[in-house]
Order: C-alpha cells, then structure tokens, then sequence
C-alpha cells in the first residue's frame, strides 16, 4: 500500500537494491558509504538501522551476522522491505521495536537524519537504548556537498533547509554541519570518534554517471560512541 501521504514510498524501485543494476540513488550508497560504515561497526551485536527504506543494508547487515531490525515511518518502503527480507524484523517506530533501554551494541542511521526535522528528538532516543560502549554511525550529506548542488541548480532549494529533488519529487531536507552534530551527540552522552569524507571513484562515475555533482565528497560519515 502506498499512501498519497507517502513520499518516500513512491520511490521504493529507487532504492531496491536487489537487482543487478542499481539506481544512482541507491548505488552511491552500496558502493561508497556501505563499506566505511561497515568497517566501523563491531564483529558482531544488536543492530538498528534506523531509517532502514527497503531494507537492503538491513539484508546485508543479517548477512554478515549482525542481529538486526530496521525502522522505517514509510508504509511503503517497509512493504517492500518485509516481501523482499522477511527474515528480518521491520518496524514504523521505536515503541514497535520493544528495544529496551541500553540493549543495543550499534545504531546506524544511512542517509535518513537529513530528511528527519526533529533530530535531536531521534539521537536522545538512540542514545537511549546503546548500551554504554556502544555505537551509532549516521551518513548524511557532506555540507560542501549541498553547496555545490546549489552552484550547479540540481537537488537542492536551499543551504539548510530546503527541498532534495527526486526527479519531480521534493522531499524537505535539512543540511547540518558536523560541528552541529557533534554538539547535538555530545549534549546526549555520545562521544565523536572519526569522521569521513570518502570521496566518488572514477569507477563509479563511469559505471553510473550520475547527474548530481562528483567533485566534492557526497557523504559526511559520522562515528560515534556511548560513554
């Protein structure tokens, strides 16, 4: 079911990555962020992936051992997410989850805080339920990122809160700077760790020649962890 509400759900193909050809929407993601987030996540844990849309790095988190469920607030991207993975638990929110205080080892949040307004609300929560020791990764986009989006007209509206085009479709985003980040996690017992910039490779440009802008580095890939 797709809700006219939906938004997100009306761009489920966008980011199926189980085919053999991916979306640039999707693509950047497996290819560029997946493998830094991995490599900073424990061997092995509870997991939520938080923002999870079809459910794909959920699936690939479960692969690689992880136990993990992904919450999502798009009735059509969880859907999906529940055909495509069924193994995997899906939920529309944290009460749904039944995730306890403290019970979590990571929370990984791919792409999804830049489309959630009320941030801080989202980080108490995951802050909530890590246990001490534990780990939360979010990627979202490199504000140098948004700026050269707007220099070449496509994407985005505005610096900080704006519209992110998907084709005719406007979703509201909201661009913070790492400084912004870390205040917002250190505010809630979470301690930064690294950040990384990883930037596009040619392979990929030429495997997907994507029309939004390559120059600069597309994600800012923030760790933290709980005292």
């Amino acid at each position: 079911m797709r809700l006219a509400s939906d938004k997100w759900g009306q761009l489920t193909d966008n980011f199926d990555i189980t085919g053999s050809v991916k979306h640039q929407d999707s693509a950047d993601n497996v290819e560029i962020a997946w493998p830094v987030i991995i490599g900073n996540l424990p061997d092995s844990g509870e997991v939520i992936d938080f923002g999870c849309g079809t459910g794909g790095f959920c699936h690939y988190l479960h692969e690689l051992g992880f136990s993990v469920a992904g919450i999502d607030n798009s009735p059509g991207m969880l859907d999906v997410a529940r055909k495509l993975f069924p193994q995997i638990r899906f939920y529309r929110s944290w009460d749904k989850s039944g995730c306890g205080d403290g019970t979590l080892d990571a929370v990984t949040c791919v792409m999804s805080l830049q489309f959630v307004q009320d941030v801080e609300d989202v980080l108490s929560r995951i802050s909530k339920i890590l246990k001490n020791g534990g780990r939360l990764i979010v990627a979202t986009f490199n504000p140098d990122f948004i700026s050269e989006g707007l220099k070449q007209g496509n994407f985005f509206s505005q610096e900080n809160e704006g519209l992110y085009s998907f084709g005719d479709l406007k979703i509201p985003t909201y661009g913070r700077s790492e400084k912004e980040y870390i205040r917002m996690a250190r505010e809630r017992g979470l301690t930064h760790v690294r950040t990384y910039y990883p930037p596009f490779t040619q392979e990929f440009i030429e495997k997907y020649s994507p029309k939004y802008p390559t120059n600069v580095p597309e994600f800012m890939i923030m760790v933290f962890d709980k005292a």
